[in-house]
């Protein structure tokens, strides 16, 4: 009795795999994408407190795999994201990247790059950009789009190539529902509002 007892005990225990969503980033895979992002969020930080006037801080909150249908569902119906290719040395794929800022954040750093003191606190639910505060959108992300290469050049050498505003998220199509992205959540913090 005593033998079976130890048998049991030595028997190993496998984690169960999910073909049905099998994982494609790897905890290594997704520590390196942190390590990049948080050298991302030093090189900004500097850029854009010179650019804001103002002083904030970015830092990496989660860096996580999921589904690309669960991102596309947290956006709301008025939400503009940015799509950019990210240029390979091999020109063998140009992988999407998609970069959205909270609407809040975006007003207020609007506010702030026009010269005023960006104290929105708050936004109606329904608020959708004008045509200004889209193109002013387009340039902010180029200041944070710019940052991104410089951040992977420890590891790769790419290029950024920033093709358009994608303002009808839920008709976004570029990108499969099921298909497995990496999403990095960066949180931004200015001098009263944080997101």
């Amino acid at each position: 009795a005593e033998t079976d007892k130890k048998e049991v005990k030595e028997e190993k225990k496998y984690k169960s795999y999910d073909f049905y969503s099998p994982k494609k980033f790897t905890k290594d895979k997704l520590k390196i994408l942190k390590g990049i992002y948080d050298n991302y969020c030093r090189i900004i930080v500097s850029q854009l407190n010179g650019i804001l006037r103002m002083n904030c801080e970015i830092e990496v909150t989660s860096v996580e795999e999921t589904r690309y249908h669960e991102f596309g569902n947290a956006l709301g119906e008025n939400d503009v994201m940015e799509l950019m290719f990210l240029k390979l040395p091999d020109d063998s794929k140009n992988p999407p990247l998609l970069f959205h800022i909270n609407q809040l954040l975006v007003v207020n750093m609007i506010d702030s790059m026009l010269g005023g003191e960006g104290g929105e606190t708050e936004l109606d639910f329904e608020y959708t950009y004008t045509d200004i505060e889209l193109a002013l959108y387009g340039r902010l992300v180029k200041y944070f789009s710019g940052a991104i290469k410089d951040s992977w050049k420890n590891y790769l050498a790419l290029d950024v190539e920033s093709l358009r505003l994608e303002q009808s998220p839920s008709m976004f199509q570029e990108i499969g529902l099921d298909e497995p992205v990496a999403i990095v959540m960066l949180n931004m913090i200015l001098p009263n509002v944080s997101g």
